[in-house]
Order: C-alpha cells, then sequence, then structure tokens
C-alpha cells in the first residue's frame, strides 16, 4: 500500500533519468543566482572612502588608493566655499607633497598626516568621520558636507556580524 511519491519528467525543473519516466534534479536548471563566494577577507572595495582621523591623519581605503594611481605622494587641496578636500597624485619633488604610508601588516588603509592641513583649514577632527570620495580628472573629492559614518562605530558593527 504504498504511495508514488515521485516526480514526473515533464515538471520543469526536473528531467527523466531514462528509466522508468521518474524524474531525477537537476542542478543544472537551478536558475543562476547573485550569490558570491566568502573568502574571508574584506571586500575589494569598489567605493573609494578617506577618513579624516580625530589627529589629522588622513587615510584611505584600497578603492582611493587605487583611484589616485597608487600615490607615493599627494597634494592636498581644498574648496572653502564648497568644504571639499582634494588629493592628487604627485611627485616626491613638490616641496608641498605629502607621503603616503603603506598600510601596516592586517591593515589596508593607507596613511597622510594631514594635521597641519586640517588646522590651517580648521576642519573638524573632534571625532574621526569616514566618508565617500569621488574621482573627478586626476582630483579624488571628498565633500565635507556628507555626514560620513564613525569608522569605529562601523567596524565594532560588522564584529558584532
Amino acid at each position: 500500500m504504498g504511495v508514488d511519491v515521485s516526480l514526473r519528467a515533464n515538471h520543469a525543473n526536473h528531467q527523466p533519468n531514462g528509466n522508468d519516466g521518474r524524474a531525477a534534479l537537476s542542478f543544472n536548471s537551478i536558475p543562476s543566482m547573485p550569490f558570491e563566494t566568502f573568502t574571508r577577507q574584506r571586500r575589494s572595495g569598489r567605493q573609494p572612502f578617506v577618513t579624516i582621523q580625530k589627529k589629522g591623519v588622513i587615510s584611505l581605503n584600497k578603492a582611493s588608493f587605487d583611484a589616485l594611481q597608487g600615490p607615493e605622494f599627494v597634494e592636498l587641496l581644498y574648496d572653502a566655499d564648497a568644504r571639499l578636500v582634494g588629493l592628487r597624485k604627485a611627485d616626491s619633488s613638490v616641496e608641498h607633497a605629502y607621503q603616503v604610508r603603506a598600510p601596516v601588516e592586517n591593515h589596508a588603509t593607507w596613511l597622510i598626516s594631514g594635521s597641519a592641513f586640517v588646522s590651517y583649514y580648521e576642519i573638524d577632527t573632534s571625532t574621526s568621520v569616514r566618508r565617500p570620495a569621488r574621482l573627478d580628472g586626476e582630483l579624488l573629492i571628498v565633500d565635507l558636507n556628507h555626514p560620513g559614518v564613525d569608522p569605529r562605530a562601523e567596524q565594532a558593527d560588522s564584529e558584532d556580524v
């Protein structure tokens, strides 16, 4: 008194196995889905971000560093009316160029000592703020009008997951 619960060959997600008309599940018929493989590493960071830290250190994520074509030195620019910070790749011979320090082990941020810059332009550094950046020609631009996020809070959120 058994019940035949097999699937028939005409079902859309199954293909006949060739024996008695019963169907076998075909993994080839599963529609493509937007899965990505977890590799235990942070995302490569398609979006450039720049953080201005409490003491005036400016940090670049990999996308920002790559957008500037891997600079060893940068010029720092400021548009006071629009409240925009600009970074431009520079040669080491440029007197006012700032060195871009490579990341230390297990970190993916490049550092620029910008304390004199933020002090001169009175850029608020009471808290560290991470903001998106955009490339405009050869300038990587950070809009200080954007509220940004506290990078420590964002890191704590990702550790809770």
